[in-house]
């Protein structure tokens, strides 16, 4: 039994896999040897196994993130309302500009040949002035 110790709100986020990994970490490996950017999507990895890599993606108001590349499917677990603003390769602003809700989850597949494609690679910002950006990323092996 689980119960919260502080005065903040305790959540547990729970992803169930209906399927064996389609990535074996030698696989993996390559798809980063072949990225053009880092890889490492957040900013602290905070759970991995066989199955996935969950990311902590928390940003302080206006905070920006560098520009990491996207090799695997991954979800967005939103644990504030936040505003996410894209950031291109080359540092323009101005990629995307998005809003999510509390608790809204978005599902991000990534094609195969994602290590070799630009599309893929971006930064971010925490597009709010006053609210913390809550995100963990999850991503799919």
């Amino acid at each position: 039994c689980f119960h919260n110790c502080g005065s903040r709100e305790f959540r547990q986020i729970v992803v169930e896999f209906l399927r064996p990994p389609t990535h074996s970490d030698e696989q993996i490996r390559a798809m980063k040897a072949n990225a053009n950017f880092p890889t490492d999507m957040g900013r602290r990895l905070r759970f991995e196994n066989a199955f996935c890599r969950a990311w902590d993606l928390n940003l302080p108001p206006q905070q920006q993130h560098d520009v990491r590349q996207h090799i695997l499917s991954y979800m967005l677990v939103f644990t504030t309302a936040s505003r996410m603003q894209g950031i291109h390769p080359d540092g323009a602003p101005g990629l995307f500009d998005h809003t999510y809700e509390d608790n809204q989850v978005v599902w991000k597949p990534a094609p195969d040949d994602a290590a070799g494609m630009l599309a893929q690679a971006y930064g971010m910002q925490n597009g709010s002035a006053d609210r913390a950006l809550g995100c963990l990323l999850v991503e799919v092996k």
